[in-house]
């Protein structure tokens, strides 16, 4: 039995992560999402705090429905954020059990 395979790549550059993902995204003929829900989870809130912010308040007056981890959601409720929190893996197995 012979099987065909067609694997197709696309890249998108430049210097900005973001936009690279754009292009990557567009390329491959996916359409990024302009509404729905993300999930933020932030290991990092002092070194990028600015643009932690900004992400948050973006998503919100897009009107993306946020949810985070519980430290993630108490540092955007500070800035104004509303978050529905949500468990870590590792906390909800530990319910389970």
């Amino acid at each position: 039995m012979s099987r065909t395979v067609s694997i197709s790549e696309v890249l998108g550059l430049s210097d900005d992560y973001a936009l690279a993902y754009y292009k990557s995204q567009e390329a491959a003929g996916s359409l990024l999402p302009s509404e729905g829900a993300v999930l933020i989870s932030l290991s990092d809130k002092v070194n990028l705090v600015d643009q932690a912010i900004e992400i948050g308040k973006e998503f919100q007056k897009l009107g993306f429905k946020i949810y985070a981890t519980e430290g993630t959601a108490k540092f955007y409720e500070k800035e104004g954020v509303k978050c529905e929190v949500v468990n870590k893996i590792k906390e909800t197995s530990a319910l389970r059990s």
